[in-house]
């Protein structure tokens, strides 16, 4: 568009992007990436070398042409997260005829409602789930059967700092914390679709 004579674009929306993927982007617009002021810092949601957010403008303004735009970028996951695999045990309805499972994930890096694996079995199988947990945010596997609700497994930080053996962290909201690792993914179970504190911030 043009605005008293001086050309504008719309600010593309460059998160979850590489630097690279960034840069083409904005100059197939006519805008510049100030490289030389990119920053970085820590992220749950975005993986390390994605763009995290954009200055002075963000998605949809108004962009005078030939502006230069900084833009922040992810070094990776915070110290204090924690990576967890988790193994999850899955079942069909009737053994040896087909059910379709859905595996749903909610943690600190992914919010509620992301499926993570959709599978037709008909069989028992034990499904890895990855999960990211964080001192306040914890994570929710919940398992669907057919389309009804089957299982919820709940990982907390402190599970993760007993898994990893380090010493459990004072104050660390959260579920109860377990004298020992849980066994095949199975511990800290609730039920009726309830989750220790699986809310996000």
């Amino acid at each position: 568009t043009v605005s008293k004579g001086k050309e504008t674009v719309k600010m593309p929306d460059l998160r979850g992007l590489t630097l690279s993927d960034a840069k083409k982007k904005l100059e197939a617009l006519g805008l510049k990436l100030n490289e030389k002021e990119t920053t970085r810092e820590a992220s749950y949601k975005y993986d390390k070398d994605q763009v995290i957010k954009t200055f002075p403008y963000e998605k949809d303004e108004d962009v005078p042409v030939g502006d230069q735009i900084r833009v922040v970028v992810s070094s990776g996951l915070p110290a204090e997260a924690g990576v967890m695999k988790v193994q999850v045990v899955v079942k069909p309805a009737v053994e040896g005829k087909e059910s379709t499972v859905e595996i749903h994930l909610t943690d600190a890096r992914h919010e509620e409602g992301f499926v993570y694996k959709t599978m037709k079995i008909s069989q028992t199988q034990i499904v890895e789930v990855q999960c990211v947990v964080s001192p306040t945010v914890d994570a929710k596997i919940e398992i669907r059967k057919d389309g009804k609700r089957e299982d919820i497994i709940t990982k907390t930080h402190a599970d993760y700092r007993a898994l990893s053996g380090l010493a459990p962290s004072s104050g660390t909201p959260g579920a109860p914390q377990q004298q020992s690792p849980p066994a095949n993914g199975a511990g800290n179970r609730t039920g009726g679709g309830q989750s220790g504190q699986s809310g996000r911030n």
